[in-house]
């Protein structure tokens, strides 16, 4: 064997080493991507649930008490969007004004109006940027979540004004819209479901009937 071959052996050997060098260390790099992928997955399911956990033990027990001490707020059953006066017919408006009016003329309540407000949004950011996962804890509070938010839905009007550019509780009303399309979703997929038992009933009783012969035949 001359010196040149084995230069040449020695020269595929290194290419050799080289790409099973690059192959490890690129399965290493992909191993420690998907852990980490892995261990975020993880942690934002758990800080999830911690968000629900307090949602259940602040928001509604302050919800519910504020809710007796006025009497109960002023709902809305219609499609909400941007949570402005600007939004609403001209001929209701005044109603929703006059609800928040009167919160307003009674500091110690609207105090904790807006206690009520903000650590919802606290608890919203969380889910709105995507540090916990949204998708975990929507079918435990998602349906009582939308249901707060449009009860308060005066108050987030009054603090909304059309002027701003920058609109306060977007992180709380960006949530509402997220978990209020998919309850429709889940809704609607009821109610297919339902309307699809109906029909194969309806189909199985018209089999398992015999047929109405005509008077005068046997």
């Amino acid at each position: 064997m001359t010196f040149t071959h084995i230069i040449e052996i020695s020269a595929n050997i290194a290419q050799i080493v080289l790409v099973i060098g690059l192959y490890v260390a690129w399965k290493q790099l992909f191993t420690a991507i998907n852990d980490i992928d892995i261990r975020s997955k993880r942690e934002a399911g758990t800080l999830a649930i911690k968000e629900a956990e307090r949602f259940a033990e602040e928001i509604i027990p302050l919800y519910t008490e504020l809710n007796k001490k006025i009497g109960g707020f002023q709902p809305t059953s219609q499609r909400l969007d941007r949570f402005v006066f600007s939004e609403i017919e001209p001929v209701n408006v005044q109603k929703y004004k006059n609800s928040i009016e009167r919160l307003v003329k009674a500091p110690e309540v609207y105090e904790r109006l807006v206690t009520l407000t903000n650590r919802i949004d606290s608890i919203a950011i969380y889910f709105t940027k995507g540090i916990a996962d949204e998708a975990i804890v929507f079918e435990s509070i998602g349906h009582v979540y939308c249901e707060i938010i449009e009860e308060l839905y005066s108050f987030y009007c009054h603090y909304r004004k059309n002027t701003e550019e920058i609109l306060p509780y977007e992180n709380t009303l960006l949530l509402y819209r997220i978990w209020k399309v998919k309850l429709e979703n889940v809704s609607l997929e009821v109610s297919k479901n339902l309307l699809e038992e109906r029909s194969r009933a309806i189909k199985d009783s018209a089999t398992k009937t015999p047929p109405v012969k005509p008077i005068g035949t046997r």
